[in-house]
């Protein structure tokens, strides 16, 4: 699915230890399942994979005590090891007793080694607990003969500690391997039947974000010989799917105050903005894109939009009515082109250029007005909008 060149990289860097593996890429675009897809093909290999938890793992070491855990044949133990016996109980008759002080961090890898030929997999390691992001570089600078440690991580949500151990491991990794999206012919070979053109418009909506296609695929009918226009109607008249909305929902819930109005704000405007106008639109003179943890990305130089255009909807049907009505009743300077913000109609002709989102119940030539639901379609991208006979609030009319 357009991933080989991914694949190959892993599979080489996983197959020649001992070394350290980066797998790096923004949630939902399809990092566990490559390595998933990469490990499977391992035979006579100890393979484990663990979950670092939200927001920090509250378990020093949590992570390696679970990888760990799992093993149930081991080498030569060395003395150092002891010092885990209480902290692993499933194997305490493997380890030697705990007879002496050690640092923990030496039983650690001393375990590690005893395993053997082993890969494992650390996901999510933004999340990781403050031991476990020491420990991280103290292996990758001296890994055990047979160990292959892939450390699986989203680049925008490193902060603090986890930035350090992060540039600390690339400098000792054998391979960093970058997923991105899919491009349109992975989409298409990822939805299965469906036609050629509804697959331009799911890698459009979702950005070629595996977790993204899938989740739309579920809410949508067959889309095997939906032309363009039959698609897009169908997707802006499905529901956000459940859990792309609790996601984008947690990862709103996760910034400050003035970068979710900056998200807020994007989401309202409905396209690309300078950082100027989303601060002036959101009232948070200081807020910076930058700070949104990739809700916001720079699609063009200057300007910002949302990652996807399900995690711009998803984002705008969270906000509750007073913050929508607060958002499109921003000073009209703010929107300066005439396409609408989500989910209002366009204003007419040149009074749009100044007073964006202050529509009247008039529209443009090309939106014919539908009498029997009372909604002007827009033929070009077959949205329906509800009419509006008054501006929004604080909006001069």
């Amino acid at each position: 699915m357009g991933r080989e060149r991914e694949l190959a990289a892993l599979a080489d860097a996983v197959n020649w230890p001992p070394g350290v593996v980066l797998v790096e890429g923004a949630a939902g675009v399809g990092k566990s399942r490559l390595v998933a897809e990469t490990v499977s093909a391992l035979r006579g290999v100890h393979v484990a994979t663990r979950r670092c938890l939200p927001p920090r793992d509250p378990f020093p070491l949590g992570v390696f005590i679970e990888l760990l855990a799992d093993c149930r044949r081991l080498g030569s133990v060395r003395s150092a090891a002891g010092a885990l016996r209480s902290r692993l109980p499933e194997l305490a008759h493997l380890l030697p007793p705990d007879s002496r002080p050690a640092a923990l961090f030496d039983a650690v890898r001393d375990l590690v080694a005893a395993i053997g030929r082993a890969v494992l997999v650390i996901e999510d390691v933004q999340w990781a607990d403050a031991d476990t992001l020491r420990l991280l570089p103290v292996i990758a600078a001296d890994p055990p003969p047979g160990l292959t440690l892939v450390v699986v991580y989203r680049p925008d949500d490193l902060t603090g500690d986890a930035v350090s151990a992060v540039r600390e491991l690339g400098a000792h990794a054998a391979a960093t391997v970058s997923v991105g999206p899919l491009d349109v012919a992975g989409v298409w070979a990822m939805a299965g039947p469906v036609s050629e053109a509804a697959a331009e418009v799911l890698w459009e909506r979702t950005g070629g974000f595996p977790f993204l296609v899938e989740q739309a695929l579920g809410v949508l009918p067959p889309l095997d010989r939906a032309d363009r226009r039959t698609a897009a109607a169908l997707l802006d008249d499905a529901p956000v799917p459940g859990l792309v909305r609790d996601a984008v929902a947690d990862a709103v819930r996760a910034l400050s105050p003035a970068a979710r109005a900056l998200v807020e704000a994007a989401a309202v405007l409905g396209e690309p903005a300078s950082a100027d106008l989303l601060r002036a639109a959101a009232d948070r003179p200081t807020a910076r894109p930058e700070d949104t943890r990739g809700l916001l990305v720079e699609v063009e130089p200057g300007r910002y939009d949302h990652r996807t255009w399900f995690a711009r909807r998803a984002v705008y049907e969270a906000l509750s009515g007073p913050d929508r009505a607060h958002l499109h009743g921003a000073p009209c300077g703010c929107w300066p082109t005439a396409r609408p913000p989500c989910g209002w109609p366009p204003t007419p002709g040149v009074r749009a250029t100044s007073r964006r989102g202050c529509g009247t119940a008039s529209a443009p030539p090309d939106w014919p007005w539908r009498p029997d639901s009372r909604t002007w379609r827009s033929t070009s991208s077959a949205r329906s909008w509800p009419r509006r006979a008054c501006p929004p609030p604080n909006c001069p009319g």
